[in-house]
């Protein structure tokens, strides 16, 4: 117990610490971004006071450095909000129409020219839309988010989406609006500690949105506790009586100021520097520090020591016998592999007497493939189905014989593989599909289709229970598929693969 509460001061004063050097400004302004760029760096600060009147810039010990700063809003790169919705069951009826009120209030009310993301999550994040400005296209994701059993872990998804760049790597002002019911972790996951590592780093402003299910409390602070630490700020929905001021009041507390700073050449040096900014406002002055990493400039080559590369070089006598006889055995190369390659083509037809033969697919025996074979252990659970009476002339398309691949990342043990004609269905209602996946609830019966056109494959969902995504993207309207693609088949994510055989 003593040390359950030695571990808590601890990290009480890690995290006082971390909110010390990340701002040191007076109110509630704060750092809301840091961006490091070739030859300057952003410092996005929100909650300043209006008609900033002048700046001036510290780096380390050294002032007067050069500094220009502008509305966050009307900048050349628009604005991003990623929306993080959890779509578990563990959120109440009553708290999903209060989420799906506050989306269309703040998708209703944002910027001209802001881009908004929609994302719901359990283990990993799963992205309803990509960054945009289409407000039709957002409202119609807010629609379209359907809660699932399922275990969310809050701290391994933030940690990825603000570790591996999801919210893109131009220079804008970025802010992250969470809607859960707290902060869980994995077991083997990502530590809290992590977590607030990544947070620190990119200074993301987070606002937060929690929801009461059960004894949740601790959870709950967890995660408000992301929002005190990033200067964002945190609601229950459960005590929110009006979304629409919810989303007005995040609108308001995150209006921000991009502070452009140029560093002096020897600043350059890709280290981590202080910075300390000082603010004139008609209200006050503010000053406002934080450590950032410096641009790297390469130290430039003395042009003494480097050749005139615009002297025009003059072969010496000697030398032009030497570059004719080069010249002469490279020319004799390539007529000596013109000749190969016709011969090999030429061979090549004789061969096989035509390029139009069909290609068959044949199984391990070497005798033609009359049937899909299903490659998996268990072919009690999960089978593959072919629509019965088909001859080799149905396995075969055009002169080539396409066969689509799909298996299961987390058990590559269940792994299908189907020769492709016009399309194939792919469910777990054993009448109605081609391919039958049964092995998993989230699965619809007739759940999504593959496609060939032209030799080019497309995939749309059918109106599925819990969509279909490609990539990580849940598909609206038919998109076009290849080997390397994840097809996300309700919790299933497939590995796909299209062959010519």
């Amino acid at each position: 117990m003593k040390r359950e509460k030695a571990g808590s001061i601890v990290l009480g004063v890690w995290l006082a610490f971390v909110l010390c050097i990340k701002v040191l400004a007076a109110n509630d302004v704060v750092v809301a971004g840091v961006c490091t760029n070739e030859k300057d760096i952003s410092l996005y600060v929100k909650g300043l006071g209006e008609g900033i009147m002048s700046v001036s810039c510290q780096i380390g010990t050294k002032a007067g450095q050069q500094v220009e700063f502008e509305d966050a809003a009307g900048m050349e790169n628009a604005p991003k909000t990623l929306i993080m919705v959890d779509n578990s069951l563990s959120i109440t009826d009553s708290n999903r129409r209060k989420i799906a009120d506050f989306l269309t209030a703040f998708v209703g009310k944002k910027e001209e020219r802001e881009q908004i993301a929609i994302a719901v999550f359990d283990e990993k994040i799963r992205w309803l839309t990509e960054f945009t400005q289409a407000g039709q296209e957002l409202e119609a994701a807010a629609g379209s988010i359907t809660y699932q059993d399922q275990e969310t872990y809050l701290t391994d998804v933030l940690y990825e989406v603000i570790k591996k760049g999801q919210l893109g790597a131009e220079d804008c002002y970025k802010k992250i609006i969470v809607i859960s019911d707290g902060v869980d972790n994995k077991a083997i996951g990502y530590t809290k500690e992590e977590l607030y590592g990544q947070i620190e780093e990119k200074a993301y402003p987070i606002y937060t949105l929690g929801c009461v299910y059960k004894n949740n409390e601790e959870q709950l602070k967890n995660m408000f506790a992301l929002s005190r630490m990033t200067g964002g700020k945190d609601f229950l929905l459960d005590e929110a009586d009006s979304m629409e001021a919810v989303a007005d009041e995040i609108r308001e507390d995150s209006r921000a100021v991009r502070f452009c700073i140029i560093p002096d050449a020897e600043e350059m040096d890709g280290s981590i520097n202080q910075v300390l900014l000082t603010v004139s406002c008609a209200d006050g002055e503010q000053k406002i520090e934080a450590g950032v990493k410096m641009p790297f400039r390469e130290e430039e080559k003395n042009p003494e020591t480097q050749p005139d590369m615009e002297e025009e070089y003059v072969a010496q006598p000697e030398e032009e016998g030497i570059l004719m006889d080069r010249k002469m055995a490279v020319g004799l190369v390539i007529v000596l592999l013109a000749i190969v390659f016709l011969f090999a083509l030429f061979f090549n037809k004789r061969k096989k007497g035509s390029l139009q033969q069909p290609l068959i697919c044949r199984d391990d025996s070497g005798k033609d493939m009359e049937k899909t074979e299903l490659l998996e252990e268990d072919a009690e659970k999960t089978e593959l189905l072919i629509g019965s009476g088909e001859d080799e002339e149905t396995q075969r398309v055009g002169n080539r014989q396409y066969v689509l691949y799909l298996t299961d990342e987390k058990n590559p043990v269940k792994s299908f593989f189907i020769p492709v004609k016009d399309a194939v269905i792919i469910g777990k209602r054993r009448q109605e599909v081609n391919l039958l996946i049964d092995y998993d609830r989230s699965v619809s019966g007739r759940h999504c289709r593959i496609s060939r056109i032209n030799d080019r494959f497309y995939v749309e969902d059918m109106n599925s229970t819990n969509g279909t995504m490609l990539n990580g993207i849940y598909i609206q309207g038919r998109k076009e598929i290849y080997s390397g693609c994840v097809l996300t088949i309700g919790r299933l994510d497939m590995k796909v693969e299209i062959r010519c055989e």
